[in-house]
């Protein structure tokens, strides 16, 4: 791509921002899976404790797990933070309050008992390395896990950011991360550090107390200029190492290139400004691209999720 249109379209919810609890609309965004195969997005619709099964140019969704009110039973949901499905169509899916992942089969329906994949204290948001179906999870321990399902059957928990318990703006610590994401071509690791405002990476050997390398924010403290980041939510490296960030809490997504001192932003607002209009929002959270890296953005507290179309390169 060479840009992307401003002015975004919303592929669900409604596009005036409103909310509510039916199929046709969303309660607050947070996280969100798109399936390039089927052309179907997953939305964490956290407000309404669902998981919602839309498929792109669809007018509403239908409910993939949960809406069965406010819990933890395995049919039930509390906080929903990540999202995420493996080769196999499992549906992965973080609960922040209830301290678990639960996983999903791919014909799942409100009445759909998850299985519990693994106890998690605090768990946030998810990442799958589809070569090998292995998870990266954020947490509310400061850390990073990598979690691995062997031959047997066995589930492997190993830290491979932060140090467990220990929140800080070291580069070897985290506060408060939430966006992750694992690039199998380079073996890099990256965190959006929500709390420290930055993006850092890790090498491909890291384990608990490495150190990271600050790689967006290049002053300390958070802010609105191009060289600043205000609570990230999450991120996105293309096959260039060109970041996308989701800054959140300046309502815009910043594009970083590999080395820069800056980011420049490509949706939302320069200045910071929410709004419910199509070049507008309103603590912007999880991001995704589609196989023609078109960018579809989970619009958190407007209530929707926006498509943004790419300019190809002629």
């Amino acid at each position: 791509c060479v840009g992307w249109n401003r002015y975004g379209v919303t592929v669900a919810g409604s596009s005036s921002g409103m909310s509510g609890p039916g199929l046709d609309l969303l309660s607050t965004v947070y996280p969100l899976y798109y399936d390039k195969v089927s052309s179907v997005m997953y939305i964490g619709d956290y407000g309404n404790n669902r998981i919602l099964k839309w498929s792109l140019g669809a007018t509403s969704g239908t409910i993939f797990a949960g809406g069965n009110g406010y819990g933890c039973a395995y049919n039930q949901f509390q906080d929903i933070y990540g999202i995420v499905m493996d080769s196999d169509g499992y549906l992965y899916v973080s609960d922040f309050s209830c301290n678990w992942i639960l996983k999903f089969p791919s014909d799942s329906n409100s009445t759909t008992m998850g299985i519990l994949f693994i106890n998690l204290t605090l768990t946030k948001r998810l990442f799958i390395d589809l070569l090998t179906n292995d998870l990266y999870v954020t947490t509310d321990t400061s850390v990073v896990y990598k979690i691995s399902v062997q031959n047997n059957g066995t589930i492997d928990k190993t830290i491979i950011a932060g140090v467990y318990g220990s929140a800080g703006s070291r580069l070897n610590q985290l506060h408060s991360p939430i966006g992750v994401y694992y690039d199998y071509q380079t073996e890099y690791l990256y965190v959006a550090d929500y709390g420290n405002h930055r993006i850092l990476r890790f090498p491909s050997n890291s384990t608990g107390g490495t150190n990271g390398t600050v790689v967006a924010r290049i002053t300390a403290a958070s802010g609105i200029s191009s060289k600043k980041l205000n609570l990230p939510r999450d991120l996105i490296v293309d096959r260039n190492g060109i970041m996308y960030i989701s800054d959140g809490g300046n309502n815009r997504v910043q594009q970083w290139l590999p080395g820069a001192t800056n980011g420049t932003t490509i949706l939302g607002s320069s200045t910071g400004a929410t709004g419910t209009g199509a070049n507008r929002f309103n603590i912007n959270q999880a991001l995704a691209f589609d196989s023609l890296q078109n960018l579809i953005v989970a619009d958190g507290n407007n209530n929707r999720v926006q498509f943004f179309n790419c300019t190809l390169i002629t």
